[in-house]
């Protein structure tokens, strides 16, 4: 739910400007080649924010040479544009000159010289909405050959150098609903809920997405804030219903359901912006980058491109917000593949233990198996009737390892040992089932990557 471009995302806007502002050289000075380094610098920043683009959006074959296609006329139309207003470009530039003197002489500049240098200048500014209302045409049509996704994520880009998980993960423009995968994970959690712990799972998650929605959306009054929580109950109800087969094709929609009221208002600030953008004769970010003249010789490339023998293992490349996986030293790599990070997907465990499809499909139902009992153990109930699993999520959001620690020490219901002891025999237990499933190596090197098995995405 929660995605954050950061880090190397950052620092190139950083760069872009240290590019642009700090390293600007006085005109006459003997920095000629140092100008020349920041303009290539400059440039090369710009190719591989662009091609980071490129790459996030996975342009079918089909889109790729239509994209091509009015990047070019894109580049004519601001051709044609210039080639047609040079006169008056040249004449602009002579009342500009002749402006520029009268003001270094220190004397007064007669109506004759500066009117005429603002007709011109209106001049220049209607030949630039002329070129402008061009172009807003071409963007129309790119966003009739992009799917809505691809268009949402041209919309967010920001600059890197480092792409973004985001844009490295090809699902989020195949499917609208990948973007909220980890929601749909919690939905399977709540689907799967026995019916004693299901009234404080379904109550703890509701009002955990409720309590993130008002950081959103600032705090709900009391009726509406109700409101919200029957709604998401009503929700959990109808996954409840759902069978296996239902539930995978509803639980993006369900999902996004559950995220309405930030989706509508994300919606209207889209809106907002392309309007003021619009009312100031401007291009989108979907037209911004994607009609730039600098992406032209970059898709002619790629187009030419044959494909490769495989796909790129997207994931064998450390995505700019983290550095948890990226594998360096032998001690974390199996043959290619990198050791998962602390949160990994299964498939990415999978994939490093170098599982068989039975090992994985005993080794997946043993991680849900114990991840449900946990839910489970949180939502019982308890004499003061707390909702642990709500106090135990908040915590872990919050980043408050101290509070939930003195959270499971708490004694558990029914018994004398704490949470954290019952956790511990969980994890016990799920690595007794891996011991019988994983061959000794696999199992030997699972127990020395101390992934926290309660971490893992199970379901993915």
């Amino acid at each position: 739910m929660r995605r954050m471009w950061i880090g190397w995302a950052a620092v190139i806007m950083a760069s872009a400007a240290w590019a642009q502002e700090e390293w600007e050289t006085t005109p006459g000075t003997d920095a000629a080649e140092a100008r020349e380094l920041v303009s290539a610098v400059r440039e090369r920043l710009e190719d591989v924010s662009l091609l980071n683009l490129i790459n996030g959006l996975y342009l079918t074959p089909e889109q790729m040479p239509q994209v091509l296609e009015l990047a070019r006329r894109a580049g004519r139309l601001r051709d044609e544009g210039l080639e047609r207003h040079a006169a008056a470009l040249a004449e602009f530039r002579a009342a500009l000159d002749d402006l520029r003197a009268r003001l270094l002489a220190d004397g007064p500049v007669p109506a004759d010289v500066e009117t005429p240098a603002s007709e011109k200048e209106h001049r220049i500014l209607e030949a630039r909405r002329q070129t402008l209302d061009g172009l807003r045409g071409l963007e129309q049509e790119l966003r009739a050959v992009l799917s809505p996704v691809q268009a949402r994520v041209a919309e967010e880009f920001n600059p890197c150098l480092i792409p973004p998980k985001d844009l490295k993960d090809p699902v989020r423009v195949g499917e609208a609903g990948s973007e909220t995968a980890d929601l749909e994970d919690h939905l399977e959690t709540v689907r799967t809920a026995s019916e004693r712990a299901y009234p404080a799972v379904a109550g703890g998650f509701a009002e955990l997405l409720v309590s993130m929605m008002e950081l959103h959306l600032g705090k709900f009054d009391p009726e509406p804030r109700a409101g919200e929580l029957a709604r998401m109950q009503a929700v959990f109800d109808r996954v409840r219903r759902f069978d296996d087969v239902t539930f995978h094709l509803e639980k993006s929609a369900c999902a996004n359901d559950l995220l309405r009221p930030i989706h509508e208002r994300q919606g209207k600030a889209r809106e907002i912006t392309e309007f003021f953008v619009r009312a100031g004769g401007g291009l989108t970010k979907v037209g911004k980058y994607l009609l730039n003249p600098r992406i032209i010789p970059l898709l002619e490339k790629k187009a030419r491109r044959e494909p490769g023998p495989a796909p790129v293992d997207l994931d064998a490349i450390d995505p700019a917000e983290s550095c948890h996986s990226c594998g360096k030293g032998e001690s974390r790599v199996r043959g290619d593949v990198a050791q998962p990070g602390p949160e990994p997907r299964f498939s990415e465990v999978a994939a490093w233990l170098g599982l068989d499809d039975t090992q994985a499909g005993a080794a997946r139902a043993a991680f849900v198996r114990a991840q449900r009992d946990l839910i489970g153990l949180l939502a019982e109930p308890r004499a003061d009737g707390r909702n642990l699993v709500l106090e135990v999520f908040r915590s872990m959001l919050c980043g408050d390892h101290e509070k939930l620690v003195g959270i499971l020490g708490e004694r558990a219901p029914d018994g004398e040992d704490s949470y954290l002891e019952r956790i511990a025999d969980l994890k016990d237990l799920l690595d007794l089932e891996l011991l019988d499933v994983l061959s000794r190596d696999q199992h030997r090197r699972w127990r020395r990557a101390n992934i926290d098995p309660f971490k893992v995405k199970a379901r993915r």
